[in-house]
C-alpha cells in the first residue's frame, strides 16, 4: 500500500469517529467514504448527512536518493440534503465536526505519523446548482508526506 492510501484511509478512519455518542453534532461518520457529490444524486434521506473524501493531485516534490516528498491536495467535503428554507445550520455541524475531526486537540501529530504537515486552507460553503438539492462544506486541505522507495 503506498503512503497515499494510508493517508487517506486514515482520514477517513478520522471523519469515521463523527458521532454524537463521541461529543460531534451529526453522525456524518457513519457515512464517511471516498467519492464524489454527483455520486449521491440518487441518494435516499437517510444517507445524509455524508462526507466524501478525494485526491485532488499528488505532486511530487523534493527527493533524495530512495525518498520523495509529495503534496497531497485533497478534497473533504460535507454534503447533506437542503431540504426546507434553513439547511445552513446543518452544513455549520459538519463544518465543525469535519474540522475537530481533522485536528484533534492536544495532538501535533499529523494523521498518525504518515505526514510531516497538513495544512487546511479553507471551508467553502457550496448551495444547491440549479436542479440539484444537495449543499455541502468544502474542506481543501493539503498533506505533505514523503514516501520512501526500496531498490
Amino acid at each position: 500500500m503506498t503512503r497515499g492510501t494510508e493517508i487517506m484511509d486514515h482520514l477517513l478512519g478520522l471523519l469515521a469517529q463523527i458521532d454524537p455518542a463521541n461529543g460531534y453534532h451529526t453522525d456524518a461518520g457513519a457515512r464517511a467514504h471516498r467519492g464524489r457529490p454527483d455520486a449521491l444524486a440518487d441518494a435516499q434521506a437517510d444517507e445524509f448527512p455524508a462526507i466524501l473524501v478525494r485526491t485532488d493531485s499528488n505532486a511530487p516534490g523534493a527527493s533524495r536518493p530512495q525518498q520523495v516528498q509529495h503534496q497531497r491536495a485533497i478534497t473533504v467535503q460535507g454534503v447533506t440534503r437542503a431540504v426546507g428554507a434553513d439547511y445552513e445550520p446543518v452544513l455549520d455541524n459538519l463544518a465543525h465536526d469535519i474540522f475537530r475531526a481533522l485536528v484533534p486537540q492536544g495532538s501535533r501529530e499529523r494523521l498518525g505519523g504518515l505526514a510531516t504537515e497538513l495544512t487546511i486552507d479553507d471551508c467553502n460553503y457550496d448551495h444547491p446548482e440549479p436542479g440539484s438539492d444537495l449543499a455541502a462544506v468544502t474542506y481543501s486541505i493539503t498533506v505533505t508526506y514523503v514516501a520512501n522507495y526500496q531498490q
